[in-house]
């Protein structure tokens, strides 16, 4: 019977009146609800970092920095690379316990937006940004502008799994596909510019 249900309710301590709960009260309820659906569970999060990234005079300092894109390796879940709003790369061999700055030499156009990692090799990755796509062979050691761009706004990678050697962007200027591991690009799909 629905009115023992309703009756039964914080909100309806009375079966002589019924209470028209307030915002706050409402507010409560719902959270007392999604407790309950949720099996009372909660997580714990905990900052992992970066916490020394570069200003914008490329020094080592303490500044705030956004985390634009975050990739983990499919063949090794430990190593896992992060692309910072100044431009910076950080790779953890730990899964995420520790982060070390692996691009304090290069320069990916203010911000790494993209960032993907071989299905096959976790040392091979792709970083994007303004100023084209970067790929390492050696764990971030080195990065190579293998589709150099001003202004190619990179907004994701792919790294094709079981054929690791098709690799596409999706960028401001169109899809991009390699189909040797990032060495040379094809623009599929260009910018539709109105007549």
């Amino acid at each position: 019977d629905w009115s023992s249900d309703v009756c039964s309710s914080d909100l309806f301590p009375s079966h002589d009146r019924v209470h028209m709960p307030n915002q706050q009260e409402w507010t409560d309820l719902l959270i007392q609800q999604k407790a309950k659906q949720s099996g009372n569970r909660s997580a714990n999060w905990s900052a992992l970092g970066p916490f020394f990234v570069s200003n914008p005079q490329f020094l080592q300092g303490k500044t705030q920095s956004n985390i634009y894109s975050l990739a983990v390796s499919n063949s090794n879940p430990q190593i896992m690379y992060a692309g910072t709003e100044p431009g910076e790369i950080y790779r953890s061999s730990n899964g995420g316990n520790t982060w070390d700055c692996v691009s304090m030499d290069d320069f990916f156009g203010y911000g790494v937006t993209a960032l993907a990692v071989h299905p096959g090799n976790p040392d091979l990755a792709f970083a994007g940004g303004n100023l084209g796509i970067f790929k390492t062979t050696d764990a971030g050691n080195q990065w190579t502008n293998v589709l150099p761009d001003n202004q190619l706004g990179v907004n994701e990678i792919w790294v094709q799994p079981g054929q690791g050697s098709v690799v596409l962007a999706a960028t401001e200027k169109g899809l991009y596909r390699s189909t040797d591991t990032g060495n040379n690009w094809v623009q599929l799909f260009g910018i539709v510019t109105g007549k």
